[in-house]
């Protein structure tokens, strides 16, 4: 019994694209992205975590008495990125501090509390 199997060469043909200008009218991909900027639409994926829950978190992490796993099932977040928002005392780190100063992110503690008031009464 004799197997015979056919494979055809697939032809490659060179695509030469241009370093400067379009080519055919279509730009690059740091073009697109930055017109996508300059929009107002920054692209990639949203944080879990919110301005909101970091307040609650930097007021938690403050105590001395919080257990941080609890605090993490409460926020919905997992423990490295309580710490990469807020470590141990509470401070806000890089990450922290850029995030709150994010204007497409809005929501205040108040909307948070009832958000997981109202989650636990369920």
């Amino acid at each position: 019994m004799t197997f015979y199997t056919y494979l055809q060469p697939t032809p490659v043909i060179p695509i030469f694209l241009s370093a400067k200008g379009p080519v055919n009218g279509v730009f690059g991909t740091s073009h697109g992205l930055s017109s996508a900027r300059a929009r107002g639409r920054n692209g990639g994926r949203p944080y879990t975590m919110t301005p909101a829950k970091l307040r609650l978190a930097q007021a938690a992490m403050a105590k001395r008495d919080t257990k941080v796993g609890d605090l993490c099932k409460e926020l919905g977040v997992t423990r490295q990125t309580l710490y990469r928002f807020a470590p141990h005392k509470g401070e806000l780190r890089a990450d922290g501090t850029k995030l709150l100063k994010r204007k497409s992110q809005t929501g205040s503690v108040e909307d948070t509390c009832k958000m997981f008031h109202g989650a636990a009464a369920n």
